[in-house]
């Protein structure tokens, strides 16, 4: 139940591709764990926490990575609710007005605050919201200055996300396949 897009930008573009590295992951759109198969080979210490709001994801990620923290949530610029709709194949869920699951929305403030994550890395593919968790993070981002990898689909997207990155101290960016970026 993955998309032969994720598979392409994960593995074959190497989009999810990292150093060797000490400390935690927070995968916002966790979906089905195919980015965790790669980051996580890298981790040498730390947990692994899963943002994913489908149920069948979660249930799928439960089955095959019973040692990750999931959170089932929607990430977003409020804590609250939302409508949310599911894809087939389980990749393109998204928010939505006219969706027909609610789901409960975090920001990435309140995320690694609850969960007392120190993020080494944070991975956003979550279809269209990256720029509002983004600007709802900014107090972790600066403070701990993770490896953001990002699926981004335009340049005028990549450049607000970049504004705010630079912000909080980033200095970096790269694409590395696929809409994925690193910034740093």
């Amino acid at each position: 139940m993955t998309h032969v897009g994720t598979i392409k930008e994960a593995i074959t573009e190497k989009g999810y591709h990292v150093k060797k590295f000490h400390g935690d992951v927070l995968d916002l759109g966790a979906n089905i764990g195919i980015s965790k198969l790669i980051i996580s080979k890298k981790q040498l210490s730390g947990k692994y926490f899963c943002v994913e709001p489908d149920p069948n994801n979660i249930r799928l990620l439960k089955k095959n990575f019973p040692d990750s923290i999931i959170i089932k949530a929607a990430m977003s610029n409020k804590n609250g609710y939302v409508f949310f709709t599911k894809s087939q194949t389980g990749i393109t869920g998204h928010i939505n007005k006219k969706g027909k699951l609610k789901v409960r929305t975090d920001t990435l403030n309140k995320i690694i605050s609850k969960n007392k994550i120190k993020p080494k890395i944070v991975k956003i593919d979550i279809e269209g919201e990256e720029l509002s968790v983004i600007k709802s993070g900014q107090i972790f981002l600066k403070k701990y200055l993770p490896l953001i990898i990002v699926e981004i689909h335009n340049k005028e997207d990549y450049k607000k996300n970049f504004r705010i990155l630079k912000k909080c101290g980033y200095k970096k960016s790269k694409e590395v396949g696929n809409n994925i970026w690193h910034f740093n």
